[in-house]
C-alpha cells in the first residue's frame, strides 16, 4: 500500500516538474535575438523586445493557471482512484471470509456483504478514507505546491528584471537620440571653428555617441557618423584624421547640405595644419558644386566658403586676391534679405575694410566700416549690430591712426551710445574696446586728464567682470591710465597704477593678461627711470626677463626686448658701458632672426645702442692717448649702425649717430649729407641731442662737428602720407 502511494505521488511530482521546466524554457530570449548595436534601430529592436517580454509574461500566466489545474484534477482523480482502490480491498477480505462458510450461502453472503460495504462507504467509511489519505499525503502535496510557486516565483522575477533591463536600455536610448538631435541641429548651421570650440556638453554628446560606434563596422557608418567621428578629432586637434573623415562624410552624405557642411569643415581643418592651397581648393569645390543653388542652407554656406576662401588669402598675404573674394561675397548676396546670408555679407566687408587698413588704404578703409553702418546700423540682430559694433570701433582706430582723433573718438562715442546698456557680451566687448580707444586718443592729444577719465570709465563699468576679454581691457585701460600719468610727471601714482596691475593679474597665464602685466612692468621701469631710480629700474626690467623671457607670444617677446634695450641704454647712462653691451647682445642673441618688425625695431635699437656705446668708448681712448684702438672701436660702432638702418633707414637718431662716426673717421664729406637728412627728419630735438653727444668725453673734433650741426637748417620733413 505504502509503495502504491509512493507511486502516485512520484507521478504527481513529475506531471508539476514537467510543466515549470516547459514554462520556464518558454520565458528564455530566442538565441537569435538580434544585436542592438546601431544606434539608429536600437529604440526599435529594444520595442520589439518588450513586446516579446509582455508575450512570455501572458504565456506564464497561462501556464501557471494550468498548472493549477491540472493539480486540481490530479487531486480530484486521485480521490477517485483511492475510493476504487479502498473497495476493491475491502471486497476481496469480504469474499474470502465468505469463501470458509458454506457454498449454499455464498450468493447471499456475497449479497449482504455488498450492501454493507455500500452503505457503510457511502455514510462513513469513503469520508474517513479520504481524511486519512489527504491527512498522509497533504505535506507532499503542500511541499509539492510550495516547490512549483518557488520555481515560478523565480521565473516571474526573472521577467520583471528582463523587463527592468529594457526598459533602462530604452530609457537611456531614448536620452541619446535626444541628444545627437541636439548635436546635430546644433551643428546644422555651422562647421567646425577653434575660435568657437564645442562645449563641454557638445563635447560630451559627441565623445558618447562615437563610443557607440564601437560596435558598427565602418562600413555601415553615416554621414553623420563620419562627421561625429571628424568633429571629435578635430576638438582633440588631430587634424589629419579630422581631414580624413569629414571627407568620408562628404562621400556619405546624401543631402546637399550635409555634403557642403562636410567639405567646409574639410577646409577649415586644411587651414589648421597650414595646408593653405588644399583649404582654397576645398572652398572652390564648394563654389563650383553650390555656387548657383537658390536653397538659402546652400547659399549660407557658399558664402561662408568665400568668406573663408577671403580669410585665408589674406594670411598668405595675397591681399587684393582677399578684397576679389570679399567683393564676390557682395556681389552674390549683397542685396539678401535672409539674415543667414546678411551676416556673410557683413563679415565680408567688415574682412575688407580690416585689410584696407593693413594696407595704409586708410580711407577706402572707413568707407567700408560707414558701409557697414548704412547696412546694418538699424538691424535688431544681435550677430548683425556686433559687426556694426565692430566696423566703429575699427573706424575709429583708423582714425586715430590718421591723427585724426577728434572724429576718432566721435566714433568710440557713437559705440558707447549704441550699445553702452546692453547685455550682450559681444556687445559689451565692443565699448569697453571703444572706451579703452577714446582714452589713447585723449591720450595723444595730451588731454590726459579726460584720458584718464575715461580709463576709471572701463574700470567702473568691467572691474568687476569674469569674461576674459572685458578683464583684458580692464588691464589694459590701467596700463594707459598710468601712461597718462607718467606724461603728467605724476610718476608716483603710474608706479602705483602698475603696481594694482601687477596684483591683479600678475599671476595670470592667459596672454590677454599676460601682456599688459608685461607692459606695465616696463612703464613702471620708465616712470623709475624719470626719477633718477635707475638701480630699481634695472630690477623691474630684470623681472620682466625672468617672468616672460622664454614667451612664445609675439607681444611678450617684443616687451622682452624692449626692457633689455631699456636696460642697456640705463647702464650707458650710469657708465657701465660693458654691462649695457651684454644687454644689447642679448637682444641680438634671442632675436637677431625674428621675421616679426616688432622684433625688428627692437634689434635695429639694440644695435645702435651697441654702436652709440662703442662710439663713447672709442673717444674715451682717444682721449686716453690710444688713437689706434679708438679707430677700431668707431669701425666696429659703425657697423652696428649701419646694421640698424637696414631695418630702419629712415631713423634720425640712427642717421646722427651714422653721420658722427663717419665725421670722428675723418669721412666729413660723407657725414655732411646724411647728418643733415637727420636733422630734417628729426627736428630741432635731433640737433640739440647731436650736440649733446659731443660733449660726452670731448675731442678736438667736436667743435667743428658743433658748427657743422649748428650750420644746418631744420626743414619740415615731408608729408609721407
Amino acid at each position: 500500500m505504502k509503495n502504491i502511494f509512493t507511486a502516485i505521488l512520484c507521478c504527481l511530482l513529475f506531471i508539476a516538474l514537467s510543466t515549470l521546466a516547459a514554462t520556464k524554457q518558454t520565458l528564455q530570449t530566442p538565441d537569435n535575438a538580434p544585436a542592438t548595436s546601431d544606434i539608429s534601430t536600437d529604440l526599435k529592436l529594444q520595442q520589439q523586445k518588450l513586446e516579446f517580454f509582455k508575450e512570455r509574461l501572458d504565456s506564464q500566466d497561462k501556464r501557471i493557471g494550468d498548472l493549477a489545474f491540472y493539480l486540481s484534477l490530479s487531486l480530484a482523480c486521485f480521490g477517485v482512484l483511492m475510493t476504487v482502490i479502498v473497495v476493491f480491498f475491502s471486497f476481496r477480505s469480504t469474499k474470502e471470509a465468505v469463501l470458509s462458510a458454506k457454498e449454499e450461502a455464498r450468493k447471499e453472503v456475497e449479497a449482504q456483504a455488498k450492501i454493507i460495504i455500500e452503505t457503510w462507504l457511502s455514510k462513513e467509511g469513503q469520508p474517513l478514507l479520504v481524511k486519512k489519505v489527504e491527512d498522509t499525503l497533504r505535506p507532499e502535496v503542500d511541499k509539492a505546491l510550495g516547490d512549483i510557486r518557488n520555481a515560478a516565483g523565480g521565473v516571474l522575477s526573472g521577467l520583471e528584471e528582463e523587463q527592468r533591463i529594457a526598459h533602462d536600455h530604452n530609457t537611456k536610448h531614448g536620452q541619446l537620440c535626444e541628444q545627437y538631435e541636439k548635436v546635430l541641429s546644433e551643428l546644422s548651421a555651422r562647421t567646425v571653428d577653434k575660435a568657437q570650440p564645442l562645449s563641454d556638453e557638445q563635447k560630451k554628446t559627441v565623445d558618447e555617441m562615437v563610443k557607440e560606434l564601437e560596435s558598427k563596422p565602418p562600413k555601415e557608418y553615416r554621414f553623420e557618423d563620419w562627421f561625429m567621428l571628424g568633429i571629435q578629432a578635430f576638438e582633440s586637434e588631430k587634424y589629419e584624421t579630422a581631414a580624413d573623415q569629414f571627407s568620408k562624410a562628404a562621400e556619405a552624405a546624401t543631402e546637399s547640405v550635409d555634403q557642403a557642411k562636410a567639405l567646409l569643415s574639410k577646409g577649415i581643418t586644411l587651414g589648421q595644419m597650414q595646408r593653405n592651397e588644399e583649404e582654397i581648393a576645398v572652398y572652390d569645390e564648394v563654389l563650383r558644386r553650390y555656387g548657383e543653388a537658390t536653397e538659402t542652407a546652400l547659399r549660407e554656406r557658399v558664402a561662408k566658403a568665400l568668406l573663408n576662401k577671403g580669410f585665408t588669402l589674406g594670411q598668405m598675404q595675397r591681399n587684393e586676391e582677399e578684397i576679389a573674394v570679399y567683393d564676390e561675397v557682395l556681389r552674390r548676396y549683397g542685396e539678401a534679405a535672409e539674415t543667414a546670408l546678411r551676416e556673410p555679407v557683413a563679415k565680408a566687408l567688415l574682412n575688407k575694410g580690416v585689410t584696407l587698413g593693413q594696407m595704409q588704404r586708410n580711407k577706402e578703409a572707413i568707407a567700408v566700416y560707414d558701409e557697414v553702418l548704412r547696412r546694418y546700423g538699424e538691424a535688431a540682430e544681435t550677430a548683425l549690430r556686433e559687426l556694426v559694433a565692430n566696423a566703429l570701433v575699427n573706424k575709429g582706430i583708423t582714425l586715430g591712426q590718421m591723427q585724426r582723433n577728434e572724429e576718432a573718438i566721435a566714433a568710440c562715442n557713437e559705440v558707447v551710445r549704441r550699445y553702452g546698456e546692453a547685455a550682450e557680451t559681444a556687445l559689451r566687448e565692443q565699448v569697453v574696446n571703444a572706451l579703452v580707444n577714446k582714452g589713447a586718443a585723449l591720450s595723444q592729444m595730451q588731454r590726459n586728464e579726460e584720458a584718464i577719465a575715461a580709463c576709471n570709465e572701463v574700470v567702473r563699468r568691467y572691474g568687476d567682470e569674469a569674461e576674459m576679454a572685458l578683464r583684458a581691457q580692464v588691464a589694459k585701460a590701467l596700463v594707459n591710465k598710468g601712461v597718462s600719468l607718467g606724461q603728467m610727471q605724476r610718476n608716483e601714482e603710474a608706479i602705483a597704477v602698475s603696481d594694482e596691475v601687477l596684483r591683479c593679474y600678475g599671476e595670470a597665464m592667459e596672454t590677454a593678461l599676460r601682456e599688459p602685466v608685461a607692459k606695465a612692468l616696463v612703464n613702471k621701469g620708465v616712470s623709475l627711470g624719470r626719477m633718477q631710480r635707475n638701480e630699481e629700474k634695472i630690477a623691474v626690467y630684470d623681472e620682466v626677463l625672468r617672468r616672460y623671457g622664454e614667451a612664445a607670444e609675439t607681444a611678450l617677446r617684443e616687451l622682452v626686448a624692449n626692457a633689455l634695450v631699456n636696460k642697456g641704454v640705463t647702464l650707458g647712462q650710469m657708465q657701465r658701458n660693458e654691462e649695457a653691451i651684454a644687454a644689447y647682445d642679448e637682444v641680438v642673441l634671442r632675436y637677431g632672426e625674428a621675421t616679426e618688425t616688432a622684433l625688428r625695431e627692437q634689434v635695429a635699437r639694440a644695435r645702435n645702442g651697441l654702436g652709440f656705446v662703442l662710439l663713447c668708448k672709442a673717444k674715451k681712448s682717444w682721449n686716453d692717448g690710444d688713437e689706434t684702438f679708438a679707430t677700431e672701436l668707431l669701425t666696429q660702432a659703425l657697423s652696428k649702425i649701419e646694421a640698424a638702418l637696414k631695418d630702419k633707414p629712415d631713423e634720425p637718431i640712427y642717421l646722427g649717430n651714422q653721420a658722427y662716426i663717419l665725421f670722428l673717421l675723418g669721412r666729413r664729406e660723407e657725414a655732411q649729407p646724411i647728418l643733415a637728412r637727420a636733422i630734417s627728419l628729426g627736428g630741432e630735438e635731433l640737433r640739440q641731442g647731436k650736440l649733446k653727444d659731443a660733449g660726452i668725453h670731448t675731442l678736438p673734433q667736436d667743435e667743428a662737428f658743433k658748427e657743422l650741426i649748428l650750420g644746418l637748417q631744420v626743414q619740415k620733413p615731408a608729408n609721407r602720407g
